[in-house]
């Protein structure tokens, strides 16, 4: 198969075209993928650092002023141009958009080129590209079913979830604490910051690491993002808290399945694959949205899980540090409970999403 695939912005967009990208070179090993983003942002280095080969064209967000709409205009249509000289001359059996505003111009260009294409949404509140994109694709998948009543076309709607790694299903918590060296008995507490609104989350991080120092029931994992490294360490520095065996922070990890996996609850925002993966190993997760996220689409996600018992939904303007170790408390006293939420979170993954998403396109339905 000779497929060309694009999406980018945010690892939220690229991290499952690639996994797409995989599956289909895992079907049939001697096919040839070309990806198409802006190489100025993540997917210029993901991408090429993947093993893909990777070509450039315009690409810019939107600025609703009229000056930025019609650079968006110039920008869209310039894509589109590129784009269909691209696909002239790769000739490929299908397009494949995942997201971001690169993609636009892409499907929009697969589609004046008569090549069957397709659109993959990842959260549950859609964003504005795969919105104008679906009058122009074969068909849209699905990561949330209730993303189908924000689209036009339900006829092309097909529920396949976000691809997850394998390695997140079916985690054996014990043998996850054993990897990383974490106490088997303790009630451990995952918090996962990142480059979005991260005082809001580093600030709670401080208050919760402050409570927890002196009890030896209680455990945390804090990943910061390394560019909140330094600020989280210093906010934890005036308290009087230094790292040890029962508190950890780091700026980021390889490790995600098993530090994921080793948790009996994970607080963190609510990104689309953040959440998946969350959901594949089935762990309970208080979540707080990113309120500034475009459409405000992390609160959707969130919404569509805890709405299904997997766990649950506080917005940053409701935060409160005391009311969330209740939550912490009340969890660690009812193992009942916490198992509840844990099967609901699990109840919300898709397994085989990128095997669903092979299907359709292989079959050029």
């Amino acid at each position: 198969m000779r497929a060309i695939i694009s999406g980018g912005g945010s690892g939220g967009h690229i991290f499952p075209a690639l996994a797409i990208a995989d599956k289909i070179m895992e079907k049939e090993p001697d096919s040839d993928i070309l990806y198409i983003g802006m190489k100025m942002t993540m997917e210029g280095k993901i991408v090429p650092d993947h093993g893909f080969k990777f070509e450039q064209i315009p690409g810019r967000s939107l600025k609703k002023t009229p000056l930025g709409v019609l650079k968006l205009s110039s920008s869209v249509w310039k894509g589109v141009s590129k784009s269909r000289r691209i696909i002239r001359k790769f000739k490929p059996d299908c397009v494949i958009g995942t997201g971001g505003y690169v993609s636009f111009p892409v499907i929009v260009a697969s589609r004046l080129e008569k090549v069957p294409c397709y659109v993959h949404e990842q959260n549950a509140f859609p964003g504005a590209a795969n919105r104008a994109l679906e009058r122009f694709a074969n068909k849209v998948f699905l990561a949330y079913p209730e993303a189908t009543s924000y689209f036009k076309q339900p006829q092309k709607h097909v529920f396949t979830g976000n691809p997850v790694r394998e390695e997140f299903f079916g985690i054996d918590k014990e043998k996850s604490r054993e990897k990383l060296g974490i106490d088997k008995d303790r009630f451990h507490i995952l918090m996962m910051g990142g480059s979005l609104g991260a005082e809001a989350i580093n600030n709670l991080a401080g208050k919760i690491i402050n409570w927890i120092k002196d009890d030896p029931e209680y455990s945390l994992s804090f990943i910061t993002g390394n560019s909140n490294y330094e600020d989280v360490m210093n906010i934890l520095k005036k308290k009087g808290v230094s790292e040890n065996e029962r508190i950890r922070v780091t700026g980021f990890s390889n490790d995600m399945p098993e530090v994921i996996g080793a948790a009996d609850l994970i607080i963190c925002r609510a990104g689309a694959i953040s959440v998946s993966e969350i959901n594949a190993a089935g762990r309970a997760a208080i979540l707080i949205p990113f309120p500034w996220a475009a459409s405000n689409h992390q609160y959707y996600n969130a919404k569509s899980v805890s709405d299904h018992g997997g766990a649950i939904l506080i917005e940053e303007k409701n935060i409160d540090a005391e009311k969330i170790i209740g939550i912490i408390e009340k969890y660690k006293q009812n193992p009942q409970e916490l198992r509840k939420m844990e099967e609901a979170s699990l109840n919300c993954s898709v397994r085989d999403a990128t095997e669903k998403i092979w299907d359709h396109i292989a079959k050029k339905q």
